[in-house]
């Protein structure tokens, strides 16, 4: 038998730009299946950014455990679970370990702006950013 060479990459037909979009191609016959994928996507987000942000930041699952000072299988737990089942807490610890801050915006459910609730992780030296202050101030 003789062996299909290797297409180079240039050559590979993509057909899909992410899972759900493949999903959304195969099942398309299938629109609950499609909506139920969809909702789980969605309910992962969070922790998803979560997952990355500590790869991104070159730490393993026992090394997140360490700076948080739990267990290895805690953060598993944590990565892979859905985003209504994290802990405030445990966002802002991932965020500390992983060198990030958050700026959190809560806004109406019927996406009608009428205000923002702003949640600031400190610096480094445990201050708020005092330009972002100046800011939070002048909006107040």
């Amino acid at each position: 038998m003789k062996a299909t060479p290797t297409p180079k990459r240039d050559e590979v037909e993509v057909g899909h730009v992410s899972v759900a979009d493949m999903v959304r191609a195969i099942h398309a016959d299938e629109p609950e299946f499609v909506e139920s994928f969809q909702a789980r996507l969605a309910a992962r987000q969070l922790v998803k950014s979560l997952t990355v942000m500590r790869a991104r930041a070159g730490l393993t699952q026992a090394d997140m455990a360490a700076k948080l000072g739990c267990t290895q299988s805690k953060i598993s737990k944590i990565e892979s679970g859905v985003d209504v089942d994290l802990r405030f807490g445990e966002v802002v610890a991932y965020l500390k370990a992983t060198e990030h801050r958050a700026n959190i915006s809560v806004v109406p459910g019927r996406n009608q702006w009428v205000g923002a609730v702003n949640v600031e992780t400190p610096e480094p030296d445990g201050q708020v950013d005092p330009v972002r202050r100046k800011l939070h101030s002048a909006q107040h």
